[in-house]
């Protein structure tokens, strides 16, 4: 298993924000990985967002369960800045094994793409967004990668484009993730053009993490968003991020 992320900041402005991804080991070998969104621009979301990561890591010491991960993000957020929320996935697995868990507040869901370059997204139970005030729950979700396959996470800034619903922005970004699959298998290609692009005058910010069941192979098919990554045989797991 292999694991490669991107964060592309907005184009004006101070260039920060309340995206983030991360990574890390946990006990017995397992990993937990997380993508996220704290609404809002600038200082304020980035500092809330810098909070709620380095309290994942706390929390993950002792807590498994990417729910109650959740559940515990969504009420310190609520404590300690109750005017801001954040979505986020967390995802637990082990390098090695095709299955992973996963847990969503509010989030953009998942893409899975298997072996043959077929994509759709996670169908998967979501909670709400953190720091509502309100009691959520949150639930676990296991979700296999089958062997070539690969699962992407991703902000709503690489899918969301001014005038169009987001559902329209998902269904572009799964045929572009499920064609670079396929056209990894061919003869090279320039690329589509088919990542989203920001609209004029709107800053858009930017993340993804992708979990393949083998490397993750960069192609040339970046636009202004993630770099479409294609799984290719490795016989050992390994996890890098970028």
């Amino acid at each position: 298993m292999e694991l490669t992320a991107r964060y592309l900041p907005a184009e004006d402005g101070m260039n920060v924000g309340g995206d983030w991804y991360d990574v890390f080991p946990v006990e017995d070998g397992e990993y937990v990985g997380v993508v996220g969104d704290v609404t809002g621009h600038g200082i304020h979301a980035a500092v809330t967002m810098g909070q709620l990561r380095t309290a994942l890591r706390a929390y993950s010491v002792h807590e498994r369960s990417p729910a109650a991960l959740l559940g515990l993000l969504h009420r310190l957020l609520d404590r300690l800045e109750p005017d801001l929320f954040a979505t986020a996935v967390i995802v637990r697995f082990r390098p090695g094994d095709p299955h992973v868990t996963l847990a969503s507040a509010g989030h953009p869901p998942p893409l899975l793409r298997d072996a043959s370059g077929e994509a759709a997204p996670v169908e998967a139970d979501s909670g709400g967004m953190l720091g509502l005030p309100i009691d959520l729950t949150f639930t676990d979700n296991r979700v296999e990668v089958p062997p070539g396959g690969a699962l992407l996470l991703y902000t709503d800034g690489l899918v969301e484009r001014r005038g169009e619903p987001i559902d329209t922005g998902i269904a572009r970004l799964r045929a572009c993730f499920g064609d670079a699959s396929r056209r990894s298998r061919g003869p090279r290609r320039p690329r589509t053009g088919c990542w989203p692009r920001r609209c004029a005058g709107t800053p858009a910010t930017m993340t993804c993490a992708c979990w393949c069941s083998g490397p993750c192979r960069p192609r040339n098919d970046e636009g202004a968003g993630c770099r479409v990554w294609a799984p290719r045989p490795f016989p050992s797991p390994r996890i890098r991020s970028r």
